[in-house]
């Protein structure tokens, strides 16, 4: 079945010029032909969606640091982690949801407990729940002494390379240890792994032949990680400008994930007074430090951590710190679809590409934070936003 969409703007995710009065046509979940309406050719039969003005079209956007089971609005949510899989897996379908309806139409997911990602990423595959693209690390490593709530502990080098050998086996996509803390203690960022141990559970993932990512946020931690060629520094909240210059120079990633530190109702629901206070305390030096990393020239991606459905947040903390809107909403999709290797098929609105796109009332490129009124919203060519809504309806019913 053949689908037109007309809007007011169509802003592609590629970085070019956006097209006024645009037509976007589908054919089945394939992107067929994106361009004025008057160069667009639309088959006679063919279903025609026209937005209300001034809706602009985007690609769905991409969540490049995701957690599908944490739940910010819960209280102390961190410590819910070690609940039942079943309890995570029931979390994670009403977090689907709130990715959809925020405009994420793929996820990368950096962790969870046991292999329940796996059960995530099988249940939407099989269209057994409505929910993003997902790829997934599966567990993430750290040592008994380290940090990470999500972290699966191990002993020595030896458990994490078996660790991450099941992990492939089971089918992860990347792999992922943790290094650092997440905030300066005693003004230092601890580091939980030595420089030997870095480097080999680096050469171990290499040697799977899967991209490692590592949860570094700063210090010493952070170089070591350089040094051993990690391919993704997820966090980065006080990278120093000496790692902001070989990032750039190894072609390293930063998925930057600044909402933890911003956003008082999450801080709000952490289970300790002393992260709460240390959060917002350092948050002038991690607003200095990512300026400074996000003008830099790096690859970086964005993502929400465990912040479900503020994905609008982190770019417009990305056009706060200095990038034109352009950039941060093709940081967010074509940007994003590289880092999750699938920039061949989605990320931007290009012909051959997968019909992932939703709407956003007003125009983002003079305005960011309209990115947080999605309205359409389409995977694979599914028109998700009218069954969401269809649902929320039910359960509202259901509760009276």
């Amino acid at each position: 079945m053949q689908t037109a969409i007309k809007a007011k703007r169509i802003v592609d995710g590629t970085g070019a010029v956006p097209l006024e009065n645009a037509v976007l046509l589908i054919d089945g979940n394939v992107i067929m032909d994106v361009g004025t309406e008057e160069s667009v050719r639309i088959p006679e039969g063919t279903e025609v969606i026209t937005l209300p003005d001034d809706e602009t079209l985007l690609p769905g956007l991409i969540d490049g640091h995701n957690h599908p089971s944490l739940c910010w609005y819960l209280k102390n949510f961190l410590t819910l982690v070690n609940d039942p899989h079943e309890h995570l897996f029931l979390r994670a379908i009403r977090n689907f949801h709130i990715n959809l309806r925020s405009g994420v139409t793929s996820i990368r997911c950096l962790a969870e407990k046991g292999f329940v990602d796996l059960l995530y990423r099988r249940a939407v595959e099989q269209g057994l729940v409505i929910g993003p693209r997902i790829k997934t690390c599966t567990r993430g490593f750290r040592f008994e002494r380290g940090h990470g709530f999500l972290g699966t502990p191990v002993q020595s080098i030896e458990q994490l390379r078996r660790g991450f050998a099941e992990n492939v086996k089971a089918g992860a996509d990347f792999l992922k240890f943790f290094v650092t803390g997440t905030v300066l203690v005693d003004r230092e960022m601890p580091s939980f792994m030595t420089q030997d141990e870095i480097r080999a559970a680096a050469d171990a993932a290499h040697d799977l032949g899967k991209e490692v990512t590592v949860h570094a946020v700063g210090g010493q931690g952070l170089h070591d990680c350089l040094s051993a060629g990690v391919d993704c520094i997820e966090h980065g909240y006080f990278v120093d400008d000496e790692a902001i210059a070989r990032m750039k120079d190894a072609g390293c990633w930063l998925v930057i994930t600044s909402g933890i530190f911003f956003d008082d109702e999450a801080i709000d629901n952490l289970h300790s007074r002393e992260l709460r206070e240390a959060l917002r305390e350092q948050r002038p030096l991690v607003r200095e430090t990512l300026t400074k990393a996000i003008n830099a020239d790096l690859k970086v991606a964005v993502g929400t951590d465990g912040l479900v459905g503020r994905i609008a947040d982190e770019i417009c903390f990305l056009v706060a710190a200095g990038m034109t809107s352009f950039e941060a909403i093709r940081v967010a999709t074509l940007q994003g679809a590289r880092l999750l290797g699938i920039d061949d098929e989605a990320g931007s609105l290009e012909r051959g590409k997968r019909a992932d796109v939703i709407s956003v009332v007003g125009n983002p490129l003079e305005d960011v934070s309209v990115l947080e009124n999605v309205h359409l919203v389409m995977k694979n060519g599914q028109r998700l936003d009218l069954i969401l809504d269809q649902m929320s309806t039910l359960d509202e019913r259901a509760m009276k």
